[in-house]
């Protein structure tokens, strides 16, 4: 994100430059950027914050664990464990909820993520990640 700001390079629509699900070269074209980035703030891991930033900036870019994204499909993924040391996927947060469990009135917290893995994965192409672990 920094190379983008001190480049004064944009980011093109998804439309202009889908995912492929596949290794290549970067093909992007400068003349497409629509979207300049000013400044990158570094929010942490801290729940509360994040949610403060979400609700103050929009979308937030993050990264995690993705190997137990491989089998999603539905629902609220609550993974056992993720290894700080080791992220390995970049994904855009885009809001959070709850969802009742209909059990003695409790409720799981949840992250919405967009992931880029496009609309034919997960729940059209989001899922839904336990929050307060």
């Amino acid at each position: 994100m920094r190379q983008l700001i001190a480049r004064r390079e944009g980011l093109e629509l998804e439309s202009d430059y889908p995912y492929a699900a596949e290794a290549g070269r970067c093909a992007a074209d400068k003349s497409k950027a629509l979207v300049f980035l000013r400044h990158v703030v570094k929010i942490g891991s801290n729940e509360v914050h994040m949610q403060r930033a979400l609700l103050q900036y929009g979308t937030l870019s993050v990264a995690l664990n993705a190997g137990h994204l491989q089998m999603y499909s539905s629902g609220i993924s609550d993974p056992w464990f993720c290894n700080p040391l080791a992220l390995d996927h970049a994904v855009a947060l885009v809001g959070f909820g709850e969802q009742e469990s209909g059990r003695r009135s409790r409720s799981t917290k949840f992250w919405t993520v967009r992931n880029s893995w496009g609309e034919a994965w997960g729940e059209r192409g989001y899922f839904r990640l336990v929050r307060g672990k």
